[in-house]
């Protein structure tokens, strides 16, 4: 047997049985082998419900399926400042986050009511623009037109305390936002 064959029949480290919980010293078990710690796996707690660890480790939060979403209900489409600002008046003097971060960008993806986008059709035909097109198998279906109607009166309800200059984010907006979407369940 040659001088190489033995360095690879040799082992590197020494994997220590279950039992054992520390390190085993390679060196100490094989004279002349390299050393190298083992490492156990490191055990998490288990996720708290609605949580999940992604590949890194970290604790992160799952997101909900489509239809128990907030914005279920809601389509979101491509429109201008001009645009929004027809469909929600308030924004007309208080412009949105998103256009003042770039103030080179027209257009940005905004959920909007389907009343809200019909207006904005309207506007469109009349100006020779493009119209938002929305498929028929979800118009069509009951389930998208019930959480449309909850999430306009939704709408309204965000609309009516931002014009009084009130937080959508107190207990009160939040429990009346609430009753809003469930259609006071």
């Amino acid at each position: 047997m040659s001088q190489q064959d033995t360095a690879w029949s040799t082992p590197f480290s020494v994997i220590a049985p279950p039992a054992i919980t520390t390190p085993v010293n390679a060196s100490l078990a094989n004279p002349g082998s390299v050393a190298v710690p083992v490492t156990t796996p490191e055990v998490r707690p288990e996720p708290p419900k609605g949580y999940y660890y992604n590949n890194r480790g970290k604790l992160r939060k799952k997101n909900l399926p489509m239809k128990q979403r907030r914005e279920y209900g809601l389509r979101q489409v491509t429109i201008s400042e001009h645009e929004l600002g027809l469909i929600r008046p308030r924004t007309r003097s208080q412009r949105q986050e998103v256009f003042l971060k770039n103030p080179t960008r027209v257009k940005t993806r905004i959920h909007c009511t389907l009343s809200e986008i019909n207006k904005i059709n309207e506007y469109r035909q009349q100006n020779g623009h493009r119209l938002i097109k929305i498929s028929e198998k979800i118009l069509n279906s009951q389930e998208f037109k019930d959480h449309a109607t909850l999430a306009e009166s939704r709408r309204k309800k965000v609309e009516e305390l931002r014009e009084k200059g009130e937080s959508t984010r107190t207990r009160k907006a939040l429990e009346e936002l609430h009753l809003a979407q469930t259609g006071g369940r």
